[in-house]
């Protein structure tokens, strides 16, 4: 969530969040134990999470580490060649990491500084831009590309290998809603969740609003699961660009900038008349087609004479919890 906040849970209520949420990952392992790897135990795990408390991949990580055979737990906050080597050393068969860490690691493995074969690969915590599938997709053929939505507060999703993902109606109740706090139908974009748990005795949370923007599928999942399917979250609605009467979503923003792989990470803030995109390369991009596109998108979106423009950078600063924030709108 956006706002700074204190929540409760006891590990007897943290037990379902893990154990709900890892579904779609059971039925990876599942396909690495008919390979003959056993599991748990032969199974090496690594993440490049969260380095605080603050984020549930740190607080998991280590509550459900295998004692015989230990998570390798990395910091997505620090820069990541220093972890490059860790990885190589554990070789692991799982690894989950942000959406916004996989450009750079797919650029590390296609040159060698990077040597993994992971045969599931979990990209969560933010939103999965469909260019970050492909392109995770492209450069480990093998592995299954799994992700989910979640909250540190209380869970809701389990992946999918059909890809998107399911609700864990079993565990929580998720509404999206419009402006107006009324339903939307699949196939429609709300402007927010009403999400409440249905386990956490420790502190519940009813109706809780989160404004994530949630498309739900209309048609069933092919892999049989009755369990609601959330085809994408399309970032959250605070996010949005505002220029007046003009509400945009920065997503279509985005597209500009994943066509371009070669960019490592990138920020796309609002201008009063238009977007400033920073960006993190370190091979060439075409900046020109860049900030061409990113005028179309301005365009399209009822702007009149836009100003789109592009910057290098050479780093970013994430949260404490290894986050990057894609979207930066004006206060």
């Amino acid at each position: 969530t956006a706002t700074t906040e204190i929540y409760t849970l006891s590990l007897h209520d943290a037990l379902p969040i893990w154990a709900g949420m890892a579904r779609g990952f059971f039925a990876s392992l599942m396909q690495l134990a008919a390979e003959g790897i056993a599991v748990p135990n032969g199974v090496r795990m690594a993440t490049v999470g969260g380095e605080t408390s603050s984020h549930g991949s740190f607080v998991l990580s280590r509550i459900f580490t295998n004692p015989n055979n230990p998570t390798t737990n990395l910091s997505g906050w620090r820069t990541l060649p220093d972890n490059y080597a860790k990885l190589n050393e554990a070789q692991p068969h799982f690894l989950f990491t942000y959406p916004s860490v996989i450009a750079e690691l797919c650029q590390a493995q296609a040159d060698g500084t990077l040597n993994i074969s992971p045969r599931i690969l979990y990209l969560g915590g933010e939103q999965l831009p469909q260019a970050f599938y492909d392109l995770a997709r492209a450069t480990w053929p093998k592995a299954d590309i799994l992700t989910c939505w979640g909250t540190s507060e209380g869970g809701g999703t389990f992946a999918c290998r059909h890809g998107g993902y399911h609700i864990c109606e079993d565990l929580v109740i998720i509404e999206p809603v419009d402006g107006a706090g009324q339903p939307v139908q699949p196939g429609q974009l709300s402007e927010g969740i009403y999400f409440t748990n249905l386990y956490n005795k420790a502190l519940p949370i009813i109706r809780y609003a989160i404004d994530d923007i949630f498309e739900l599928a209309e048609e069933p999942c092919p892999c049989g699961s009755q369990h609601t399917k959330v085809r994408q979250v399309h970032g959250r609605w605070v996010d949005r660009f505002q220029y007046g009467e003009i509400s945009m979503l920065p997503v279509t923003l985005e597209l500009a900038v994943l066509e371009q792989h070669n960019i490592l990470e990138f920020q796309i803030q609002q201008t009063e008349r238009g977007a400033h995109c920073l960006y993190r390369s370190e091979k060439p991009i075409d900046e020109a087609r860049l900030v061409a596109k990113m005028h179309a998108a301005l365009l399209d979106a009822g702007l009149q004479a836009p100003v789109a423009t592009a910057q290098k950078v050479a780093s970013f600063t994430r949260s404490a919890a290894g986050k990057l924030n894609p979207f930066r709108p004006l206060p």
